[in-house]
């Protein structure tokens, strides 16, 4: 199971990379701010995120609700990518079956919670890290095969 929790991460990276080349040019007093779009847009060819696009500035505790639109019946796990994906948190449930168009709400966290081996301890060490960034994403990847992965159009911003 640890295996397949990394394994969204690695689509990931060719955004990254997109995002560190790009200058946001965010302005914490507006309401939206100029998009910034990955070069990768996943590997998902039966379904993809059309909301929340990009632009969009939450804050914790909104509403953020997300758009998927499938070719057929799947079964798809939802995550928030922040920091152009350097911290990654699941938002729906293990799975959930999505038909031709589905809607999907959370509430955008403040922390993400993440967990690294402590040697020493010969245990998980909690890592708690704030959700503020101007380089969010939505994930869709596949239950059954993660490779298979759709993000946001566009960066979106949690903010204070």
């Amino acid at each position: 199971m640890l295996f397949k929790r990394f394994l969204p991460t690695f689509a990931v990276i060719g955004t990254l990379a997109a995002f560190l080349a790009c200058d946001t040019g965010t302005n914490p007093e507006e309401d939206s701010y100029p998009l910034v779009c990955p070069e990768d847009k996943g590997t998902a060819e039966v379904f993809s995120v059309i909301e929340p696009s990009g632009g969009k500035i939450y804050h914790p505790g909104d509403q953020c609700t997300v758009l998927v639109r499938a070719e057929e019946r799947t079964q798809i796990v939802l995550q928030l990518y922040t920091h152009a994906g350097l911290n990654i948190t699941k938002v729906s449930q293990e799975g959930f079956v999505a038909p031709e168009e589905s809607v999907y709400v959370f509430s955008i966290p403040d922390t993400i919670y993440d967990y690294s081996w402590n040697d020493s301890k010969g245990a998980f060490d909690t890592i708690a890290t704030a959700t503020i960034s101007d380089s969010c994403l939505v994930a869709a990847y596949d239950y059954g095969d993660p490779r298979i992965i759709d993000f946001s159009d566009c960066f979106f911003a949690i903010r204070p």
